[in-house]
C-alpha cells in the first residue's frame, strides 16, 4: 500500500472539488490517504502551511505519491526540495510558478511562487511527475503549467472543458488522474527483474 497525500490550493479546502471522489477511490483500492487541511485565504504563506504539514512529514516516504491542485503544486515543489529520498510520484493539476496576472491571488501566493526553487533537488527527490492542464482555465493557461512542467522535463497533458478542475466548474471526478494512479500501481507491483551477477573470468593454468 502506497501513502497519497493531497494538497489543496487557495481559497481551497480537503473536502471540496474532486478531493472526496478521489479519496474514495483510492481507499477501494486499499490506500492510505491523507488530506492536511491548509489556512487560506488567512494567513496563507509558505510557512504557515509548513507548519500545518508537520504532522504529514511522517508519511513522506519511497512509496508516497503526492497529489496537488493548483497552488498545492507550487506547496509540492517546497517540499521535494527539503528531502534526502525520493518520493514515488507527484501529480501537478493546473500547476504553476510565478505570477498568474490577477491581483487577487498574485499577492496571496508570493511566498510560495515567487521564490527560487532548487530544481536538481526537486527532480531528484520525486521519481515521476505527471502533469494536467485544462485548455479553458480562467486562472492557469496552459502555457503556466507547460512552464512549470519543462523545469522537470516533461510535459503536461491538456484536458478539454476542465476549467480550473473544481467545483466552479462542475469538475467533481478526476477519472484521468485516477487512470494515471492506477498504472503507477500496477507498476509497482510487477516484479522487478533479476539482475544476472557478473561472471569472473577464470584464471589461466599454465603448465
Amino acid at each position: 500500500m502506497a501513502h497519497f497525500i493531497l494538497i489543496h490550493g487557495a481559497y481551497g479546502s480537503r473536502n471540496e472539488n474532486w478531493f472526496p471522489w478521489i479519496r474514495r477511490e483510492l481507499h477501494r483500492l486499499g490506500q492510505h490517504v491523507h488530506t492536511p487541511e491548509f489556512t487560506t485565504p488567512e494567513g496563507q504563506c509558505l510557512d504557515s502551511w509548513m507548519r500545518s504539514f508537520r504532522h504529514c512529514r511522517r508519511y513522506m516516504r519511497p512509496d508516497t505519491v503526492l497529489i496537488g491542485h493548483s497552488l498545492g503544486c507550487a506547496f509540492i515543489l517546497s517540499l521535494l526540495e527539503g528531502r534526502k529520498r525520493p518520493v514515488r510520484a507527484a501529480f501537478m493539476i493546473a500547476g504553476f510558478i510565478g505570477k498568474l496576472g490577477i491581483s487577487e491571488f498574485d499577492g496571496l501566493n508570493t511566498t510560495f511562487t515567487d521564490k527560487e526553487f532548487d530544481w536538481r533537488s526537486i527532480r531528484k527527490n520525486c521519481l515521476k511527475f505527471r502533469f494536467f492542464a485544462s485548455a479553458n482555465d480562467p486562472y492557469v493557461p496552459v502555457e503556466k503549467v507547460r512552464q512549470l512542467a519543462k523545469f522537470v522535463k516533461r510535459r503536461p497533458r491538456v484536458i478539454k472543458d476542465a476549467g480550473h478542475f473544481n467545483e466552479e466548474c462542475r469538475f467533481m471526478r478526476f477519472d484521468a488522474l485516477l487512470t494515471e494512479i492506477k498504472r503507477l500501481l500496477a507498476k509497482a507491483r510487477e516484479p522487478k527483474s533479476a539482475v544476472p551477477r557478473s561472471r569472473k573470468p577464470r584464471r589461466r593454468t599454465h603448465p
